[in-house]
């Protein structure tokens, strides 16, 4: 279809006849809108100890009721000046990394995220 974008994965080989020349084998195709869907393993949030408040907490947990799906859904709680990283993997929230969810997580100053591929 005209206009639709496309996420292309492939090899490139020799061709096993004539001049040797290189040819690109397609392996797999996806429509580009469903490929976090099918590629996201997760969302690691990172927020310093002392931003840590109740309700940011709250806020994060709310977040996780709302946008349940099958992706992981991490926190990294980080101490600069100890060079710490505390990691907390949530055993009860699995979420859906949608764009609102991912909007809703960049309006928290003291937040950020990055995605598991």
């Amino acid at each position: 279809m005209q206009g639709w974008f496309l996420f292309i994965q492939g090899i490139v080989v020799e061709q096993k006849w004539g001049d040797n020349r290189l040819e690109f084998k397609i392996r797999n195709i996806d429509l580009l809108n469903d490929l976090r869907d099918k590629k996201t393993k997760g969302v690691v949030v990172n927020m310093a100890m002392q931003d840590v408040t109740k309700s940011i907490i709250e806020e994060m947990e709310s977040l996780c009721q709302q946008f349940k799906g099958e992706c992981s859904f991490q926190m990294n709680l980080v101490d600069p000046t100890e060079d710490i990283t505390v990691e907390l993997m949530s055993r009860k929230y699995k979420i859906n990394p949608n764009n609102e969810l991912l909007d809703r997580i960049k309006k928290i100053p003291e937040v950020n995220y990055k995605i598991l591929l």
